[in-house]
């Protein structure tokens, strides 16, 4: 499943621990099921890198922690 926000298309959703970080620049959205909605997930945050792989992403990220909660 692709996923479209505005003119931005994403790959179909990966859980953090299955998603292999490439070394690019990117765009990346965080989403979290949501069976009310169609397709069942729900977008929580949306951000940009120049290295997706730089900061030890995601668990290193200031959000990570609101993220999985």
């Amino acid at each position: 499943m692709n996923i479209k926000f505005g003119r931005y298309r994403f790959t179909s959703p990966k859980k953090f621990e299955d998603f292999k970080v490439p070394k690019t620049a990117g765009i990346y959205a965080i989403l979290i099921a949501d069976f009310a909605y169609k397709p069942p997930v729900r977008l929580i945050y949306f951000g940009q890198s120049k290295d997706l792989s730089d900061r030890g992403f995601f668990k290193s990220h200031d959000n990570y922690d609101d993220w999985i909660k």
